[in-house]
């Protein structure tokens, strides 16, 4: 059994609101031209047919997760962390989001 290592962080005034000029969100030719030639690179790899095999080979293996880090953001700025096996079903998460809000199951 995976210990929930849980947390409850305050809210902090003392965070510091970023705020960015509309330029930032803006793309420059560079960036659409390589978004550009990566689509095209994509669109003719899917034209050349692969067996299974091939497929396989070419595949990258998966990570392998032992525990995974969930952050519930809460009214008024509050969160609450805990750690969950990534094969916990999501029903684990509500009952421990539950508990801890003492709400009636």
């Amino acid at each position: 059994p995976l210990d929930r290592f849980w947390q409850v962080f305050l809210p902090s005034s003392e965070v510091p609101r970023i705020d960015l000029p509309d330029a930032f969100f803006q793309r420059t030719p560079m960036e659409i031209k390589m978004e550009y030639t990566g689509g095209a690179r994509r669109r003719e790899q899917g034209k050349v047919l692969m067996t299974q095999a091939m497929r396989d080979a070419k595949a990258k293996p998966k990570p392998v997760y032992r525990s995974c880090v969930l952050r519930v953001r809460l009214p008024e700025g509050y969160y609450l962390q805990c750690v969950f096996s990534p094969r916990d079903p999501l029903a684990k998460v509500y009952e421990f989001v539950a508990a801890a809000l003492g709400a009636p199951r």
